[in-house]
């Protein structure tokens, strides 16, 4: 039995600053990785000379607004955003 597609927001912020996601994308839940490091990896593309990702997250909140998943992004040498689960 397939999960629901649902809607999903992905938020990234340092705890300082806030990049909110106001359209979500549908998706299954078993995309939320792939699209929470699509969300990270166009953050740090907008903003290629700054090198303070190591304090910044991407949270994962479904339509009700409830916190699903917490991603912490960094940039690796080869500034390829890495992204590890730290809350499920």
């Amino acid at each position: 039995m397939e999960r629901p597609v649902l809607k999903y927001y992905f938020h990234c912020s340092d705890g300082y600053d806030l990049v909110v996601d106001r359209e979500g994308r549908e998706l299954g839940e078993s995309d939320l990785l792939w699209i929470a490091l699509d969300a990270a990896a166009r953050l740090m593309s907008e903003l290629q000379t700054y090198d303070g990702w190591v304090d910044w997250v991407v949270a994962i909140h479904d339509e009700r607004g409830s916190l699903m998943t917490l991603f912490h992004s960094q940039r690796s040498k080869s500034t390829v955003p890495l992204i590890t689960m730290i809350k499920e």
